[in-house]
């Protein structure tokens, strides 16, 4: 009977929108983490850093022709910049703020991008990464490309890390589960990893990050952004960049409650369509008209 049929449609569309009705509501956020010899951050507000003993090398208004001590071992080009030194450096960061860091075997250099106080821009901070190690997480908020882009003298590779989208929707909420995992990924040596406003133009999306130097070797670099309209960017050498952003299908995949729910209901609309097909049988069997 075709309106048998009809029916069993409809309960197969009420099915659909109801999963895709339980999937509202939903919150994400991205999570980039790796570990690696780079970083360059962005701050949007302020932000302090206890950095210890620093030596500044500051750029020389008009460069020399040589070094004012060739028998100095000095920190920097003497050419190219005027060093200092810091005992305890504490910096304050403003919003605009934009920094590299970058490991250079038992020194860590942060490059000033922008100027920042008293701080011209291409300042450039040495610091020893054995002290600097035992100072803690340096945290922000802003936004953070992680790694350097692989080109022939990059110091800055991203080692080795991941990526995490979770989300939190309707389900996850009622049965008191924050967020289920719906995208993870790899990122491997040589990456670069940004997370991106999910426009046009892929502008760096703000959130929360730290940096941790760690063993004295390499940075543990942790950046989370909850723009629910946000996408993970990542650029690698000689391929096109991948842009990394959970869809419907990795909803309905990673919710347990959605796949069990999802298939009580459709065992509900088969027992309903054998019925109506039963039905049908019955009515044909004593003459019945369809």
């Amino acid at each position: 009977m075709r309106w048998l049929d009809a029916v069993a449609a409809s309960l197969i569309l009420s099915i659909l929108a109801a999963l895709l009705w339980l999937n509202q509501g939903v919150s994400r956020t991205y999570i980039l983490s790796a570990q690696t010899l780079g970083a360059d951050i962005t701050f949007d507000g302020r932000n302090s850093w206890f950095l210890g003993a620093a030596t500044l090398c500051t750029p020389r208004q008009t460069a020399l022709r040589r070094s004012p001590d060739p028998a100095t071992a000095a920190q920097c080009d003497g050419r190219i910049y005027e060093e200092s030194e810091e005992t305890s450096l504490t910096l304050e960061w403003q919003g605009g703020n934009q920094i590299s860091l970058r490991h250079d075997g038992s020194r860590v250099l942060l490059v000033i991008r922008d100027a920042q106080g008293q701080y011209p821009k291409g300042t450039i901070l040495v610091l020893p990464a054995a002290s600097l190690a035992g100072l803690g997480a340096m945290t922000f908020a802003g936004t953070m490309q992680i790694g350097e882009a692989m080109a022939p003298g990059a110091r800055g590779l991203l080692l080795e890390g991941d990526y995490t989208v979770r989300e939190s929707n309707r389900l996850s909420a009622w049965f008191g589960r924050r967020s289920d995992v719906v995208r993870s990924g790899a990122l491997t040596y040589g990456d670069t990893a940004t997370i991106v406003s999910d426009n046009r133009d892929m502008q760096a999306a703000q959130g929360f990050g730290q940096v941790v130097l760690i063993d004295g070797d390499r940075f543990q670099a942790v950046f989370r952004s909850a723009e629910d309209g946000a996408a993970i960017r990542i650029d690698a050498l000689g391929v096109s960049e991948a842009i990394i952003k959970p869809d419907v299908i990795d909803t309905l995949l990673a919710s347990p409650y959605l796949i069990v729910i999802g298939g009580i209901l459709g065992v509900l609309a088969n027992l309903i369509s054998l019925s109506f097909q039963f039905i049908d049988r019955a009515r044909k069997d004593r003459g019945g008209s369809p």
